[in-house]
């Protein structure tokens, strides 16, 4: 076993690897993420410039609408996002099985 590998045996690992992908995706030295999600292969979080996502964009899921207003909550799929904001929930990347068709609750 490779000390890459053994990394990932370890939640604890898994998050703080995150949180330091965290501040590189954010440019920034003491990032203030206010949520951080990680996908299938890629990851977001919200700070005061709204949401950043970083790794795979094969079905646009880093490509984060300008709609949003004010994000406070962002969650990701294998390979799709969601964030709650003003307007309340909006999804983007992949929907071929619904994951981005947004129902009343």
């Amino acid at each position: 076993m490779t000390l890459g590998m053994s990394l990932f045996r370890s939640p604890r690992s898994c998050w703080l690897l995150l949180a330091s992908l965290a501040v590189l995706a954010l440019n920034a030295t003491q990032a203030s993420a206010y949520d951080l999600a990680a996908g299938g292969f890629h990851s977001c979080a919200i700070d005061d410039n709204g949401v950043t996502c970083w790794g795979s964009n094969v079905e646009g899921q880093l490509t984060v609408p300008a709609s949003l207003v004010n994000p406070s909550a962002v969650t990701t799929g294998l390979d799709h996002t969601c964030a709650l904001d003003d307007n309340g929930d909006t999804c983007w990347g992949n929907k071929t099985n619904g994951q981005t068709n947004l129902n009343a609750v």
